[in-house]
């Protein structure tokens, strides 16, 4: 769960879970004991506060209200009975209450704008509760995700690099604990994310050596099962496709693959898809993995890519009928039916069929209007008009698309479907070459998600209108200055610093 996810109620609701679960865990007979009773009370006060102050919907919290949360919350992190050395389970289940009171903490820091504590007290909190593997993660994937969204990148790659050498790969009964696997993965992508292809080298070098170790140590459990299939990623990252899928099929032999081979397969057609560019041999792989596992959560994506596959290979109807089966399979994930309807109508444009192709984008902005797939679809039909020489067809839709958004935005919907729409708004104005409107609204989406990682490239698009299509260097060295400044560890940072000095160089 995300420390800033939980809606009106779901405060509420955490609190009595967490109650709920320290008496399971010590047993009911406890519940009067004092310190473990005091935290309790505690923690369920400062989590009603907090509700409170979520379902305060015609002004935001003031500064005291919020402080008087965090107090109440710092109380109970400040409660006895888990002192050092008393490993019981009276000290556990008030260990865990505190640690939900230190996310307690960090929700409302984030309702504050406090970044910096934010980090300052996950960075705590997640090296404070070793004894519970899966609190201990769950603080250190909030702590990654704030860093992240803060666009910390080196930070994140610590964080990272230190999870895979502090924290256990495999459970006692052996199977794997994904999120530290994955870290050293994790790591290598974000110093190729930032340009810097030879410390991303180094990382997968280190990778490989770790998830090595984890293999030597129990050949046949799930967590050498896992670490097969990332020693696969590695050499993929490496362009090294072949030896790749041999780790792959590794992987698939491993006595504890157990539930783990559907994304065995997944990631083998990925592979060939993407990596050793054979749509054939991918359509068969992925075919193979939604015949055998089809109630798999990843059986619709499998399906999706065997479609995509298949659509390259000029075979229409075949994907058609891939994409059908996903919808009747599983009618209510609204987000899978509405990229295959997306898909469905991609591989009919392709394949010059585009009155059905056109049928498919409307069906999807009409039955998916929210889902990012719909929200761009507008874009993708001007495109195609264009494409054929349609000129004001393609206008007409740009223009009906920026309404479309217009009565989005009304509608306030969540933070992640406003900023696809603010963004495929700003895309229309580019399309419609309404320079000035483009790069204004691009400038505007900082100010309204302050915290999102996209930022930086939406200020360099703005800079690049700026200097190339209005011809103002000044404005767009600028905001270059100002991405740089905001935005210091950004892997575009330096190379906005580089382009503020030849804009205005004589």
């Amino acid at each position: 769960m995300s420390v800033a996810g939980l809606g009106r109620g779901g405060v509420a609701c955490l609190a009595a879970g967490v109650v709920a679960a320290t008496l399971l865990q010590i047993g009911c007979s406890e519940q009067g004991h004092g310190d473990l009773y005091r935290a309790e009370r505690a923690y369920w006060e400062a989590s009603r506060m907090e509700a409170a102050l979520r379902m305060q919907r015609a002004t935001p919290p003031t500064q005291e209200e919020t402080r008087r949360v965090l107090d109440a919350f710092q109380r109970v992190v400040d409660a006895k009975g888990d002192e050092a050395g008393r490993d019981t389970a009276m000290a556990h289940a008030i260990g865990r209450i505190k640690a939900h009171a230190e996310r307690g903490k960090v929700r409302v820091h984030q309702m504050r704008g406090e970044d910096a504590e934010v980090i300052r007290v996950l960075d705590g909190a997640r090296k404070r509760y070793p004894w519970d593997l899966d609190l201990t993660l769950r603080l250190h994937a909030d702590l990654a995700a704030v860093l992240r969204a803060r666009g910390d990148l080196d930070a994140c790659v610590r964080l990272y690099q230190e999870m895979a050498s502090t924290l256990p790969a495999r459970r006692p009964d052996g199977r794997p604990v994904g999120a530290v696997q994955d870290a050293p993965l994790l790591a290598a992508d974000l110093l190729r994310e930032m340009g810097r292809q030879e410390e991303a080298a180094a990382e997968l070098d280190r990778a490989e050596v770790y998830y090595r170790t984890i293999v030597q140590e129990n050949p046949d459990d799930a967590a050498s099962a896992l670490a097969w299939v990332q020693l696969g990623s590695v050499e993929g990252h490496r362009g090294k496709y072949a030896k790749a899928a041999e780790h792959l099929e590794r992987a698939r032999r491993t006595r504890g693959v157990g539930d783990m081979e559907p994304r065995v397969l997944l990631v083998l057609g990925t592979l060939q898809q993407e990596g050793e560019r054979n749509p054939a041999a991918a359509a068969r792989t992925f075919a193979e993995m939604a015949e055998r596992f089809p109630t798999d959560p990843l059986a619709s994506a499998a399906r999706i890519r065997q479609a995509d596959c298949l659509g390259v290979l000029g075979r229409t109807d075949e994907a058609l009928s891939a994409l059908s089966s996903v919808k009747a399979a599983f009618p209510a994930d609204a987000e899978r039916c509405a990229e295959a309807e997306a898909l469905g109508a991609a591989i009919l444009s392709r394949a010059g069929r585009w009155p059905e192709a056109l049928a498919r984008y409307r069906s999807l902005m009409t039955d998916y209007r929210t889902s990012p797939f719909a929200i761009r679809a507008p874009l993708e039909i001007a495109s195609h008009y264009r494409q054929i020489g349609e000129e004001s067809t393609a206008r007409a839709t740009l223009q009906r698309a920026l309404e479309d958004y217009e009565q989005l935005r009304r509608e306030r919907p969540g933070a992640g479907v406003l900023r696809l729409v603010e963004e495929s708004a700003a895309r229309a104005l580019i399309l419609l070459e309404e320079w000035k409107a483009a790069a204004e609204r691009l400038l505007s989406l900082p100010a309204t998600f302050p915290r999102d990682p996209r930022n930086p490239a939406a200020l360099t698009e703005a800079a690049r209108i700026y200097a190339e299509r209005l011809g103002d260097r000044e404005r767009a060295a600028q905001i270059l200055e100002e991405l740089a400044a905001t935005y210091p560890s950004s892997p575009l940072a330096e190379a906005a610093r580089r382009e503020v000095e030849r804009l205005r160089r004589p």
